[in-house]
């Protein structure tokens, strides 16, 4: 059993934020952005209209200052493929029974590192395939699916998917 929760993402203190950088709610309220929303300030660092476009458009650079973690727990015989996962830093908790894992990266290391395990050229990787799925499905229920525009869900027989870049 696998199991993935988001725990951890960055959030603004809007009232610093306001101090320093002035009225940016302004631009937030005429979008229909809520402050509360995780993307919110991505979409203030892009000059465009839409959550969507702030994602999909942004920089490198600019999605490297967002970070979410995640605690992943899975079976210990299957922990081991874990460790090849690229641009994500793991700390572990002490179980027995189980490995309990923090995973934390930047938007850009979720990107890079769901699209290189859920490639249909990535062999071997079944139980980081399922959780990079689950990491991918939580960050879109946070409102950052437009990280993966370029690229469609392929269904696996194993009930996972791959993702391929549209052409």
């Amino acid at each position: 059993m696998i199991k993935v929760t988001p725990i951890a993402w960055t959030q603004v203190n809007w009232y610093e934020f306001h101090q320093v950088a002035g009225d940016v709610s302004r631009r937030l309220d005429e979008y229909g952005v809520r402050t509360d929303n995780p993307v919110a300030l991505p979409f203030l660092l892009n000059n465009v209209s839409t959550v969507a476009a702030a994602l999909s458009k942004s920089p490198q650079s600019t999605l490297e200052h967002f970070s979410i973690t995640f605690f992943i727990e899975i079976e210990n015989q299957m922990a081991s493929c874990l460790f090849m996962i690229p641009k994500v830093k793991m700390s572990p908790f002490p179980n027995s029974n189980r490995t309990q894992l923090l995973f934390t990266a930047s938007l850009l290391g979720w990107r890079e590192a769901i699209c290189a395990v859920c490639s249909p050229l990535a062999v071997g990787v079944d139980a980081a395939r399922i959780i990079m799925n689950n990491c991918m499905l939580h960050m879109e229920r946070l409102g950052f699916g437009p990280l993966w525009t370029d690229y469609e869900k392929v269904a696996a027989e194993d009930g996972t998917f791959y993702l391929k870049i549209k052409c």
